[in-house]
């Protein structure tokens, strides 16, 4: 699975693979403006919020 990830302030967008669905759990049901810490996307994310 995919994840995209933009940023419209800078137009900044990076996208992410991820192979391990149970990471993903952290953003399931969550609305689109939420933030969430995005240390469970793994060493990529580490220190930034999603």
């Amino acid at each position: 699975m995919e994840l995209n990830i933009f940023f419209p302030a800078t137009c900044c967008q990076k996208l992410i693979e991820m192979d391990d669905e149970c990471k993903l759990c952290t953003f399931y049901e969550k609305q689109r403006a939420t933030e969430a810490a995005s240390a469970a996307v793994g060493e990529e994310g580490k220190g930034d919020v999603i």
